[in-house]
């Protein structure tokens, strides 16, 4: 029997598309400004392999994403400015807020391995990300100026085929700026 492919995405109804993926074929929503691949995003980024953000579930960041507070990785780092009206909703108090908000300041230092793996590039997990951060022993503005503009041969590196080499150097031309802007928001500790 037949399964019938879905052809709206159930969280922002956009259409569907089937995306071939490390040799199979994933059904993804089209739409790069989809809630759920947002919140399956910040999900990864606040996650222990990446900014180890403790406090943040899913369900809270889905409650900021609808609340609007959060839109991006960086908006995490101004969520202090909505402390007041956020302690005053159902289910938070102004302890709760505050140990998150503590979390979230206490991810500010962070080691560009880290970082890279927050990402969530596609192919880039924090085995991938280490052996990035060690050819440039952990120091974000030699990665950075190296990545940007240029096409990097990150093949050249162990580990890292032409597939994540590829997905690599789009995901920077893409989103230079939201690196940059997120990089501001942190410290970055160089690892011994």
């Amino acid at each position: 029997y037949a399964i019938e492919i879905p052809k709206y995405c159930p969280v922002c109804s956009g259409a569907t598309e089937v995306v071939k993926e490390n040799e199979s074929e994933v059904l993804m929503c089209a739409n790069p400004n989809c809630l759920g691949k947002l919140l399956g995003r910040l999900k990864f980024f606040v996650s222990k392999p990446a900014l180890n953000i403790d406090g943040l579930s899913e369900a809270i960041l889905a409650f900021l994403i609808d609340k609007g507070w959060v839109t991006s990785f960086v908006d995490i780092y101004h969520l202090a400015d909505h402390k007041d009206e956020w302690q005053k909703c159902d289910g938070f108090g102004k302890k709760s807020v505050e140990k998150i908000l503590d979390a979230i300041e206490k991810s500010r230092d962070v080691k560009l391995e880290n970082f890279i793996c927050a990402l969530s590039i596609n192919g880039v997990g924090l085995s991938t990300a280490k052996t990035i951060s060690r050819h440039f022993d952990g120091d974000f503005n030699a990665w950075y100026n190296t990545s940007f503009p240029n096409n990097v041969a990150w093949g050249d590196l162990k580990d890292i085929g032409a597939v994540t080499t590829q997905n690599l150097n789009r995901y920077f031309h893409k989103n230079y700026k939201l690196i940059l802007d997120l990089a501001n928001e942190l410290h970055f500790t160089i690892p011994d």
